[in-house]
């Protein structure tokens, strides 16, 4: 049966005590703890007045039952750790005694003690850590700088260690180069300054697994041709996040990323890479290997009876460089400088022991004198299940979790390989539709050219005619365009919008059908009041003036080699310019009245009556 320790299972919050058995039960907890905690003569001495305190209390107190909740249960638990480094060797040992001595005396001599535990408690704390602080500052600050780097050398052989799992797999030349070099520099800084508990850590190892899994020879899957473009993108601020570094600022990083960014792509593209074996990382020396093995016990009291006076001494650093064990009293002062080959020498002579502290220790010792001293006991009493039950227990629903998350993980594949085949279908429709659209498109501009073609045949034969002082046929075919019905329905819309329009829109629209008069007809439609010494304008003339009166009217232009289409927007007083824009709005020409006669004159331009079609985006 395994002793209750204070980490293992929570302190009973009650014990199951009579109140006749409570003074034997406190005396029986107290001798006990006194005998068994590990502290210096000099250190037990002034505790020991704490008994009749502690008797007093568990009859008057209720709360003296809840181990590790009583006031005086702080105060035992605190003393049997704190002071387990100080001895009246030292000056500043005796100054720390006298303030673990004040404090007995007061609460011994001081029948209302209850009252005054917590703020005696606290004061004796803060003064002791003072105290501590003032003596060991020193030995601290260069205990640091060792420290740090142990930690870093530390790290890196074990971040080598946990690499090399994954090196001793087949893998491209660029991954392990990377591996081997800058994400080997990220999960060393990690480890060190994190710790394997942390948010960071779980991170790099998390990343590491899956870039070896993507970048190990395997089947190619739609899943790892996306994990691979994902990873591409996702490693770089990866690596800031870990290292805290700039990813821009090291070529050798810069270099090894472009590295693994190559490969990864390769893979997303479905092409295998070539995998090779690759040598391991080194994980350090022996020497370095013993003096590592004492990290973990930084700061661990131990007594040392190496010389003449027995002493107490704090490993207070561990140079794994040099394979060097520091070991400090209390009052900041070296006392030992050995490598771990003498250190093991002395354990084995017994000259050189850990203290054994134990936290929560009277605390304890009051539940194991109420029967309650292991952790066997802790669960018959309290109704907590047997460990070997628990650890099923725990078994199970850790197998639960895995296969909730392995159904995850196979709902999310399955999921992306279904998003994946909808983006290609979508692809696929996306494309088909551009097509039709873009052949609508093509057939709409054609249909266009025809129509803009036959309005200027139609606009040229009736010059022609007028011209030869030949009669206008209305009702006359047309010769290019005899089964065209598309031109067809292009004339009826052309009937429709000028029978429709204004007064302004019908002049305007004479620019391509019956508007265009003989000199003889327009004067005789001229008013009664015009003088004779006006000039009388001519029909092409009349036309252009009567186009002020069309804003937002298309107009179809053919002076150039390509036709143009555009609408006009509005007249210039000042200049006498008339202004035409495309579609967006863009001013595309000027012209002035002159220009314009020019053009109806030559039969070079005609209004068009415009039907826009929706075609999509990009067109």
């Amino acid at each position: 049966m395994n002793a209750l320790s204070a980490n293992d299972l929570p302190l009973p919050a009650n014990l199951p005590v009579a109140t006749s058995d409570l003074a034997a039960l406190t005396q029986s907890a107290f001798r006990n703890w006194l005998d068994s905690v590990d502290v210096a003569t000099s250190v037990k001495t002034p505790l020991a007045l704490l008994e009749p305190t502690a008797l007093a209390l568990a009859e008057s107190d209720q709360g003296f039952l809840a181990p590790g909740h009583h006031p005086l249960h702080r105060l035992l638990d605190w003393a049997g750790v704190a002071f387990a480094g100080v001895d009246d060797t030292t000056a500043p040992g005796r100054t720390a005694l006298s303030i673990l001595q004040a404090l007995c005396r007061m609460l011994h001599a001081d029948s209302d003690a209850r009252h005054k535990l917590s703020s005696a408690l606290r004061v004796s704390q803060d003064r002791l850590q003072r105290l501590a602080g003032d003596f060991q500052r020193g030995a601290d600050e260069a205990c640091q700088r060792v420290n740090r780097q142990s930690r870093q050398q530390l790290a890196s052989q074990q971040v080598a260690e946990q690499l090399n799992h994954h090196l001793c797999t087949p893998l491209p030349a660029a991954v392990a180069t990377f591996l081997a070099g800058p994400w080997h520099a990220c999960g060393s800084t990690t480890l060190a300054s994190r710790g394997r508990t942390s948010e960071l850590w779980r991170l790099f190892t998390a990343t590491t697994e899956r870039l070896v899994r993507v970048a190990s020879a395997g089947e190619m899957t739609q899943a790892r041709r996306r994990q691979a473009l994902e990873l591409a993108s996702a490693l770089p601020r990866i690596i800031e996040r870990l290292g805290d570094i700039d990813s821009a600022a090291d070529p050798n990083l810069i270099q090894a990323l472009f590295g693994v960014e190559q490969v990864l792509l390769q893979i997303a593209r479905g092409v295998e890479p070539v995998a090779q074996d690759n040598p391991p990382l080194p994980d350090g020396s022996p020497a370095a290997a013993g003096a590592a093995e004492y990290f973990h016990s930084l700061n661990t009291w131990y007594r040392c009876t190496e010389g003449a006076t027995p002493q107490r001494l704090r490993l207070g650093a561990v140079d794994i460089a040099q394979d060097r064990l520091w070991f400090y009293r209390f009052d900041g002062e070296r006392q030992l400088d050995i490598t771990s080959l003498n250190a093991q020498r002395l354990f084995e002579h017994g000259q050189l022991a850990p203290v054994a502290t134990r936290h929560a220790a009277f605390s304890l010792a009051l539940a194991a004198a109420a029967g309650i001293a292991t952790s066997d006991d802790y669960r018959r009493v309290f109704g907590v299940p047997p460990r070997r039950v628990q650890e099923q227990q725990q078994q199970a629903q850790a197998r639960q979790r895995q296969d909730a998350q392995a159904a995850r993980v196979r709902e999310q594949e399955q999921q992306a390989a279904r998003q994946a085949q909808q983006r290609e279908q979508a692809e696929a429709a996306m494309q088909a539709e551009a097509a039709r659209q873009e052949a609508q498109v093509i057939a709409y501009r054609k249909r266009f050219e025809a129509r803009a073609r036959a309005a200027i045949a139609e606009q040229r034969r009736r010059r022609e005619a007028r011209e030869a002082g030949q009669p206008l046929d209305e009702a006359a075919p047309q010769p290019t365009a005899k089964h065209d019905q598309d031109l067809a329905a292009y004339r009826e819309h052309r009937k429709h919008f000028y029978a429709q329009a204004l007064p302004a829109a019908e002049a305007a629209a004479s620019l391509t059908t019956e508007a265009l008069q003989t000199p003889d007809h327009a004067s005789s439609h001229a008013s009664p009041h015009a003088s004779a010494s006006e000039p009388v304008m001519r029909p092409a003339e009349q036309a252009a003036e009567a186009v002020k009166a069309t804003l937002g009217t298309w107009y179809a232009f053919h002076d150039s080699r390509t036709p143009l289409l555009a609408k006009l927007a509005g007249f210039e007083q000042g200049s006498g310019q008339f202004l035409f824009t495309n579609r967006q709005g863009h001013l595309i020409r000027k012209l002035l009245l002159s220009e314009l006669t020019e053009l109806i004159d030559g039969g070079q331009v005609a209004a068009v009556d415009m039907v826009f079609l929706n075609v999509g985006p990009g067109h």
